[in-house]
């Protein structure tokens, strides 16, 4: 989420898809703006990466909170200059990561290619930080949220490919697949220390609809009345 966008294409999320030829920018020539990292749950952490563009800040802050609503600073910027930046800080539980700019550098707005969010997991952590069905991100996913459903394109006939990815990468987990289509895969997650277990859910749900109707059109096109030649 971000205080403002420059324009469609330039959205908040674009700066943390891992992809560092997108981009946030915001609005020109307005002072503060913000863009904020929600991190589905509480987590320690303690240092944030910034890829910048050329619209850059000159002083900014990194500021953390768990309600959204109330903000703490852990770290001041005053000759930014560009670049990467890598900052650590004293180690905070937060939700929200949130870098606000107080100054630019240029006459245009912030701009940001990546924003990354670092900390400590605990080893008693046994969510999963992602799941994905055939290779897409599951839709509405939360770590706290163990129980979904997903709607399965028209036609489709195969049990989805489930993956997944631990909030702790030395947790372990086991997937256990549908066994057809109209099953349930569960993902079955341990913690690192063995001390906790949570157990995910997918539910697979058919499309209602059905084809009635198709035309592979193999003509090229054309028109002509019955009786007359075509040509051309």
């Amino acid at each position: 989420m971000a205080s403002s966008v420059e324009a469609a294409g330039l959205e908040s999320n674009l700066a943390n898809d891992g992809n560092l030829t997108t981009r946030w920018a915001s609005l020109h020539q307005v002072d503060p703006q913000w863009i904020h990292i929600d991190l589905q749950d509480e987590y320690s952490v303690d240092r944030v990466v910034i890829h910048w563009e050329a619209d850059y800040a000159i002083q900014y802050q990194i500021q953390v909170s768990s309600d959204e609503t109330n903000w703490t600073t852990v770290y001041t910027k005053t000759n930014g200059n560009g670049g990467e930046d890598v900052i650590t800080f004293s180690t905070q539980t937060a939700q929200f990561v949130r870098i606000l700019g107080t100054q630019r550098a240029t006459n245009y707005g912030y701009s940001i290619y990546k924003f990354e969010v670092y900390g400590q997991v605990s080893d008693d952590d046994a969510t999963l930080s992602s799941i994905s069905i055939n290779n897409s991100p599951l839709s509405g996913f939360s770590p706290q949220i163990t129980s979904y459903a997903h709607n399965l394109d028209i036609g489709e006939n195969a049990v989805p490919t489930v993956t997944a990815l631990t909030s702790n990468p030395n947790a372990t987990y086991t997937i256990n697949n549908a066994s057809d289509i109209s099953g349930t895969t569960t993902i079955l997650v341990n913690s690192a220390d063995n001390t906790q277990t949570m157990t995910y859910s997918v539910s697979f749900q058919q499309s209602t609809y059905a084809l009635v109707w198709s035309d592979e059109f193999e003509n090229d096109g054309s028109v002509y009345l019955s009786g007359q030649t075509k040509c051309c």
